[in-house]
This record gives C-alpha cells, structure tokens and sequence, in this order.
C-alpha cells in the first residue's frame, strides 16, 4: 500500500458517513494517467429533511488547480455546495458533498441524479433516493372528543381529505353501526392526487323518534392501506329540553365572511334560561357570549357569529363553539378554519444585484409565515462561472422563521472586459422559486491605444493616426472620433467600431487642414471617446496656415448714414487687386432694421452685367458690422465688379463724406421682396458717381 492510498484510507475512516463505501482505490497512477473523479459511492440514500453525503476526490494530482461542479436538475435535493476545489496538495484528501432531501406533500420515494463535473474530466453521475417520510391519515373536521352531535330529525356534515397526496385514486368508505343515525348516499368517495387535500363531505341523518333518549352510534371511515378514523355519532333527542345547535361543524376562512351557529330550545321551558357560549382554543372568535330564551321565544334561533382572526402562520386550525346552560347537555359546532395564507421566501435584496468580479454582495431571505415544519431552501447559482453563492441550503424553523438567513453572492473572475449575468435561484418544492438576477462586472478597465498624440498639419494637406484597444470587448462595440474644431481641423472617420476579433487591429484616423479664408493656425483636441473606455484618448492637432486675407470695398465705418429704401436695387464698383476666394460679404449699419441681401456682379462697360456671387437667401441685420458667409466660396479673379445691396425695410447705411466718391448705378426696375432671386444679368439701371456705402467682401488667397 503506498502512502496515497493510506491517506485516502484514513481519512475515510475519520469520516462518519451513513450507508456510504469508497470504491477500491487502486494503486497511484502515474503523471499521464487520465484525470478522474473518484467518488466514495455511485449511489445514495437520503430521508426528506435529513442530510446525507459523498465524498470526493481525485486520482492523480491535476497540472492546476480544477474546480469540481456539483449540479442537479431535480427539485427532491439541495447540494450543500456548488463547488469542490482540488489542486496538486489537495487531490487526495476526500472532501464532502452534503445532500439533503427536500420535503414535499405527498408519499412516494423520489430518484434524483446529481453529477459532478469538471473541465477536461469525465462527469460522475450519483444516483440518489429520497425515502418519503409522510404518512397517509384521513382527516376530518370532526371536533375534540370525536363526537358529532345531530339534532333528532336533523342532519349533521363530516368533512373528510387526506394528509398526503397520494399515487392513484384512494377510496374512502363510512361505516355507521345500527341505531337511529344513517348516511346519506353515496356511502365512499374518492380522493385523487389532484383532489387530494380538499374536503369531500358525508350527511348523517338522525331519525325522528318516540323516545326522550340521546343516542350514540359509533361511526368508522375507512380505506384499505390507512388507519380508520373512528368518531361517535350523537342523536340529541329533542322531546325534552334541551339545546338545539346548528349546524354541528362549520367552516371559516381566515379574515373571510362569519359562519354562524344558531341555538335554541327543543322544549318550552318554564323560565327564562341563559346560554352561555365559548370557544375552546381562541383560534376563531364569537360575537355573543351569552344568550337568553324566554317562555316565548324558545324555539326562534338566536346566531353567533363565528370569525377567524388572521395569523402569522400557513396551517389550517380548528377551534370548537361550546354551548351551555344549567342542567342542558352541553352542545358542540367543530369549527374548521381555512388559512388564506400562502407561503413564501422573502428577501432583502434590490434587483438586480450588482457585483465586481472578486468582489461579494450579501443579502438576507426569511419565510413570510411561520411554517408548520422545518423549511429546507436549496440556494444556487445557475452559472457558478459567473458568480457563486454561500450556503447552498437555508433552514427555517417555526422559531427562526422571520430572522435574516444571510447568502453571499461572489462574481467570479476572468480574463476579459466581458460584464456576465446570471441567477441566484432560492427553491423549495411547495414554494414557488425566488430568482435574484446577478450583473457581474469586470475589473478590468478598457483603453485607447494610439500611435500618435500630437500632429502638426499643413493647411491644404493632411496627416493620420491609428487607434485600437488595449482589452477584447464583449461584443461590437463603437467609439467616436470628435475634433474640437471641426471646421479648421475635420477629422475622418467619425466613428470606429471594433469586435472581439478585431479590437488589436488599429483602424486609421485622417486629419485634414483644409485651406481657409484666414491666416491664423489654428488647433484642436481630437477626442476618441465610448468603446467602453472611461477616459477618453486625446490627439492634439496644429494646422501651420499660410492664409492671406483681402477686404475690398469699403469695410471702414463711415460717419454719415443714407437710407435705402425697400426694393430699390443699389450697385457701386469695386475693384479686385488679387484673384482670390470669396468667403463672405460685408456691410455696416449703425442702427438695425430688418433683413438685407448682397451680390456681385460683372462689370460690363462700366455698368453691372452677369451674377457672379450671392447671398441665397435673407440675413437679419445687426447693429454695426454685419458680415454673411456663402458656401461655397467662388474664385474670383483680378478685375472690376459691382456690389449689389437690397433690404428689407428702408435702413440707413454708413454713407460717405462728399469728398469720397465712386461710380454707381441704380437698377430701373425694384425687386420688391427681399425673397425675389437675383437676376441672371443685373439689366437696365442708372449710373451716376455718388457717394460710398459701408459694403465690401471678406476674401481669402494662399501663398
């Protein structure tokens, strides 16, 4: 015997382990030997609410630490835990699995299959039995004594169910022996797994006879397999006085409508006589404890009213209504009361659960009601690679039933940015599942990777850089690509996207300088923002610009104003020293009014000619400078042109001194609206050397 097989054998002896026998273990195998799991037996045999084991080992030592999963898909079992870790200093030394059979409603022994399994090793399935500790008893709602009490020439109900829920139908039989009580037809009835638990009823009829005597008749229910449930049957005579109760038994439902129990009198009596009234357990409540029949009014039924309070359990009870008086035989109504409670496993927690890889979050369970018996919760997480949970089983108690049972759920880790979710399922078999979802997040922390941090682009030309991830993405994931000054340094593409596949490869970003209309170098911070990175990535970008800018016309303000009337159509010529872009137009105005439109035209003999460039549309005037972008912007070569200028409403215009003058021309015909297009050819006008307006354009020329 080498020393593995020793120590295997030793600590099995040390182990208490019901009905359980290792299988033989073999000699150590060597390094290649295939990994296994070795169990100390391939079947087991647990009570409902007791617990058993297994233990479990390996058979060689496993190359890194491996994670044994217990798992099962039957409700009859809970798994005291979902997980066994080995590692070469641990293989050999069995460890236990606790498995605890779950109770449940009816009688029958339940099979289950638990297996244990682990990456690369074949899986081990466990055969369990789970012997049923229920026992089969009719239960009727007969009260304490077993004494039904049927008024002469009345009739009383028995409710009969079973305790358990059986296999196929069972049949119930009532046997009543001779004397003046008999059972109404049918004499049996029939209870089945579905139907098991819900009352079914037998009528008792006591015969009207010439005697004064209350007679006892015994009564026996029977069914073959279960014990008889014997009760006595009273004929309460009514040719003497005495009290007359019905109905003998009653049913209520907890908080639900009262039941009533009506008195009165077999016989005139020769004085008043008072009744008292009284429950024997507390568990229901009467309205009246006292009642008083006169000469008169003997024979008229007087009710109580019958309740049941709630409670803070799920179990049905039963109480007993006891009616008295001096020298009457005391009459019974057995009170039933339903329980509208329904069992139910509360918790603490706020779903979703949210918890870091490596990291725990606990919450607490308790049963709503007190249970009859002890309550074994099975708690499991339905992906223990995502997150694992402790205990694997909770145990209420009639006494513990409402204190916090904590669970602690712990995100499992791995080695990717992937976010996973799963369920912490709590269950019983008569309890419905209480289902936790867990989201784990990952501890890993997403960045950008960028080939260059700073570039330096000449205006007209462009330059580039790369981006990818430092970390696989769970899935696609998409990422924006954003200049701060997106008009002097754009940027494409906008956006990126990057898959699991993908997300090492880097994917090319352009920047351009386009040429501009100013000489200013301009710059920006290219941002990459999203993708699941929480800091973004920055590119500082510098256009070097060689723009030079011209103003022709007459941009400075002039001290004088003319007015220019709605529709009238005013040119001057203006003279362009360098072909150049024409960015935008210009004109001053000291006191705003309306909207205003610009054109240039061609010079044709000293006289407007074709349309060259214009506003498209209306802009609305501000005091001062006004200046009216158009895109886009034309090339205009060394010339002369005419300025065109229409308004809105008459406006006055920067207007200069008379010393300052130049050649204009009025169009012969107005353009009433402001909305009118430019024509095509400025057509007939007026010319005439005048004074200057405040009009120019803003134009812009490279080196």
């Amino acid at each position: 015997m080498n020393a593995r097989t020793a120590l295997l054998l030793g600590a099995l002896g040390a182990c208490a382990i019901p009905d359980t026998q290792f299988a033989p273990v073999n000699e150590e195998p060597g390094p290649d030997a295939t990994l296994a799991i070795v169990t100390s037996a391939t079947s087991l045999e647990v009570v409902e609410a007791a617990e058993g084991a297994i233990m479990v080992s390996l058979n060689r030592a496993p190359t890194e630490a491996l994670r044994v999963s217990a798992s099962t898909l039957s409700k009859k079992v809970a798994l005291g835990q979902a997980d066994l870790m080995f590692t070469a200093d641990n293989f050999a030394q069995p460890q236990r699995l606790a498995i605890t059979g779950l109770a449940d409603a009816d009688t029958v022994v339940e099979q289950a299959e638990i297996t244990l399994s682990a990456p690369g090793v074949t899986s081990v399935a466990i055969a369990t039995t789970v012997r049923d500790d229920d026992t089969m008893l009719l239960v009727s709602d007969v009260g304490t004594g077993g004494v039904v009490t049927i008024n002469e020439a009345g009739s009383a109900v028995v409710r009969v169910h079973l305790s358990a829920q059986p296999t196929s139908e069972i049949r119930v039989d009532v046997l009543v022996a001779a004397g003046p009580v008999s059972v109404s037809a049918p004499t049996s009835r029939v209870f089945t797994p579905q139907n098991y638990d819900v009352d079914q009823l037998f009528t008792f009829v006591a015969a009207d006879d010439a005697n004064v005597v209350t007679e006892d008749v015994a009564m026996t229910l029977r069914s073959m397999g279960i014990p008889d449930k014997l009760a006595t049957l009273r004929a309460v005579d009514d040719d003497t006085l005495n009290l007359a109760v019905t109905p003998s038994s009653l049913q209520v439902t907890e908080q639900g409508t009262p039941g009533q129990v009506s008195v009165s009198l077999t016989q005139q009596p020769a004085a008043n006589v008072t009744v008292a009234v009284a429950t024997m357990t507390g568990q229901a409540t009467i309205d009246r404890t006292q009642l008083v029949f006169t000469p008169q009014n003997y024979s008229i039924q007087q009710a109580v009213n019958v309740t049941a309070p709630d409670d803070n359990d799920v179990a049905d009870g039963s109480d007993t209504v006891r009616i008295s008086a001096t020298g009457l035989t005391e009459r019974t109504a057995a009170i039933t009361i339903r329980d509208n409670d329904t069992q139910q496993l509360v918790s603490d927690a706020t779903p979703p659960l949210a918890v870091a890889e490596n990291g725990s979050t606990t919450f607490n369970v308790t049963l709503r009601y007190r249970p009859a018996a002890d309550v074994v919760v099975a708690v499991a997480s339905m992906a223990p690679g995502v997150a694992t949970v402790t205990p694997g089983v909770l145990r209420f108690t009639s006494a513990d039933y409402a204190t916090p049972h904590p669970v602690t759920v712990r995100g499992a880790d791995d080695a990717n940015l992937v976010g996973n979710s799963t369920t912490i399922r709590l269950s019983e078999a008569s309890l419905a599942n209480l289902d936790h979802l867990v989201n784990v997040t990952d501890d890993d922390t997403q960045r950008f990777v960028l080939t260059a941090t700073s570039l330096s682009v000449p205006e007209g030309a462009n330059k580039t850089f790369d981006v990818s991830l430092a970390y696989e993405p769970a899935g696609t994931v998409s990422c924006t690509v954003v200049s701060s000054n997106a008009a002097a340094l754009p940027v494409m593409p906008g956006s990126l996207s990057f898959t699991a596949a993908s997300y090492a490869t880097p994917v090319r970003v352009t920047v351009s300088a386009p040429a501009d209309s100013n000489n200013v170098s301009e710059s920006s911070d290219i941002k990459v923002t999203g993708c699941g990175a929480p800091v973004p990535a920055t590119v500082m970008a510098a256009v070097a610009d060689g723009t030079m800018l011209h103003q022709f016309g007459w941009p400075m303000p002039f001290t004088s104003t003319t007015s220019i009337p709605q529709g009238m159509v005013v040119a001057y010529k203006v003279s362009v020293a360098v072909t150049s872009s024409l960015d935008s137009f210009g004109i001053w105005v000291p006191a705003a009014a309306g909207d205003f439109r610009m054109a240039l035209y061609a010079n044709s003999n000293n006289a407007p000619g074709g349309l060259v460039a214009q506003m498209p549309v209306r802009r609305p005037l501000v005091n001062g400078s006004n200046t009216a972008d158009i895109t886009p912007d034309p090339t205009i070569p060394v010339g002369d042109y005419w300025l065109v200028l229409r308004v809105g409403q008459s406006t006055a215009v920067g207007y200069s001194g008379p010393n300052v003058t130049g050649l204009q021309c009025v169009r012969n015909f107005n353009l009433p609206s402001l909305d009118d297009p430019w024509p095509a050819t400025f057509g007939a006008s007026s010319c005439t050397t005048d004074r200057l307006l405040n009009l120019w354009t803003n134009n812009f020329s490279q080196p």
